[in-house]
């Protein structure tokens, strides 16, 4: 499920982030810089409403990276505390699947501890 963040202090700016990420994407997110970090965070973009300095809004993710330089720096500087919650959000995705594996498994070996025959 699409995660969508926003910005209080100027009404109506948001950006909504995908699920989608490949574990290579994570192994490498932390080397990213430059060009290549904002084009990865335009892919992650499923939507966007970012405040222009001409008045405009950016809407269109795909337009992000060529229309950076004219976000208006309040949302900038909020959108770039994104990323580390989005990374931290997609890596606990998969938590309560395995929570509930292992909540069946330890009842499992507690059955199978409750049931094995005495020494005595």
């Amino acid at each position: 499920m699409p995660q969508r963040y926003e910005f209080d202090a100027i009404a109506g700016t948001f950006v909504e982030f995908g699920d989608s990420w490949t574990r290579g994407e994570m192994l490498r997110f932390s080397e990213l810089e430059g060009p290549q970090y904002f084009a990865f965070l335009a892919s992650k973009m499923v939507a966007v409403s970012l405040p222009l300095g001409d008045g405009e809004t950016l809407s269109d993710p795909a337009q992000f990276v060529a229309k950076l330089d004219d976000v208006d720096m309040r949302a900038f500087y909020w959108l770039m505390t994104l990323p580390a919650l989005e990374y931290g959000r997609i890596g606990r995705l998969g938590e309560s699947t395995g929570r509930q594996w292992l909540k069946s498994y330890v009842q499992t070996q507690e059955a199978m501890t409750l049931t094995a025959p005495s020494s005595s």
